[in-house]
This record gives structure tokens, sequence and C-alpha cells, in this order.
């Protein structure tokens, strides 16, 4: 009789404002087609994701810190209650020391009717995580810290570590992705897992309220 294998211990690693994005904002910015599951239990969605070959073991959240703006002056709170909610209750290690940077770029116009032409515009972009999520990535994979990682992510400015990750170092890497379309590590991660069923967000949703270490409780905000 053939023994069963154990599970292959994983690390995971969140590439949050790509993962956020994909699952929780429509295109022009309107609603994602999982918007009404924002209170995400990240362990509890990877392991269903994943399904049961596999053993979670730590879970990285790479981010920036929101900040309130005239349209939406409570984001950052929002925010902040399920990092903390994550922390508590799921023992995600939250990396949030990303910045967004405010920049001008030039481009062609090519609004239907309008005049074409050079248009400058001002836009704003998450600089840092995915370079922590990289650094985690290549320095935990050294030091032996899991069997197989997993990234949440389609950027494909992250398939320079993952490859090395694989190639160099010995360790295979899978990928969770969202997009409707063919992942950008389709040739570089060991498998891509989808990650866009309704039911992963559905079934594994955090607890409404969710008590802290230090006996106070944080609750899902009304909006989610």
């Amino acid at each position: 009789m053939t023994q069963a294998q154990p599970p292959t211990r994983v690390n995971v690693y969140f590439d949050g404002f790509n993962f956020y994005y994909a699952a929780f904002v429509g295109v022009g910015g309107g609603p994602g087609p999982y918007d009404g599951y924002k209170w995400l239990d990240l362990r509890a969605y990877v392991s269903a994701v994943l399904g049961d070959s596999f053993d979670v073991r730590t879970i990285r959240y790479f981010s920036t810190k929101v900040k309130p703006t005239p349209n939406d002056p409570d984001k950052h709170l929002r925010q902040d209650a399920y990092f903390r909610a994550l922390a508590a209750h799921s023992h995600v290690d939250i990396h949030s020391d990303g910045q967004f940077r405010k920049r001008q770029k030039r481009g062609r116009l090519i609004q239907p009717g309008a005049q074409p032409g050079i248009v400058r515009v001002e836009v704003w972009e998450e600089k840092g995580a995915d370079v922590n999520l990289a650094s985690w990535l290549i320095y935990e994979a050294c030091q032996g810290a899991f069997e197989a990682a997993v990234v949440v992510s389609d950027d494909s400015d992250l398939i320079g570590p993952v490859k090395m990750v694989q190639e160099r170092l010995g360790k295979d890497v899978f990928v969770i992705h969202l997009r409707n379309r063919r992942s950008s590590f389709a040739h570089t991660a060991k498998h891509v897992y989808r990650g866009d069923k309704t039911h992963f967000f559905a079934k594994n949703q955090l607890p409404q309220t969710v008590v802290l270490p230090t006996g106070k409780t944080v609750s899902k905000p009304a909006p989610w």
C-alpha cells in the first residue's frame, strides 16, 4: 500500500495592490467582480484555492497604507481595520511600508471624437511593495523557510525573482492569479492556479467581529 505524501509546506506572498485591483475594482474604477467580499480571510482563501496538497505556513501581504481623500475620508480606517483583523485572526504578516508617488506622464489621446494629440496627465503609482515581496521571497528561499512558495499576483515585474528562486535556488514557485486572461507566469511558475471563483471569496470571509490580542475588537466596515 502506497503511503500518501505529506502536504508541501508553502509560504505565501501576496501582491496586495495587484490582488485588490484584480478582485475588487472594475474597469473605469467601478466595483470589481468580488466587490462584496472585501472582508476576505486570506489564509482560508489560499487554502481553498490550493487544496489539500499544501500546508500553508507563513503568509506575507505586501501593500501600502492609503490616505484619506475628499471623496473617501474613511478609506484608511477601513484598510487599518482589515489589516488588524487579518493579523489577529489569520496570522497574516502585514508589510505596508510601500509608498504612493504622484508623477506626470505624457501620452497620445485616443478618446473617440476628441482632437488627436499628446496630453499630460497626473497619476499615482505604488512604489516599493513589489520590491519588498521579491526581497522576502528570495531571502526566505535562501534560508530554507519553505519547501515551495506561492505568489499571489499577475505582475510581470515579479517574473525575474520567481525564475531566480526556481532556477538558482531550486524551490518551486506556484502562482495564484485572478485576471480573465493568460497569466504572466504561465511559462515561469511551476503551476498557475485560478483564484477567480466566486465561492473562493464568498465562503472564506473573516468573522464579522474579530478579537484582537489586546482584548479589543475590530468589525467589518459597513460598506464592505
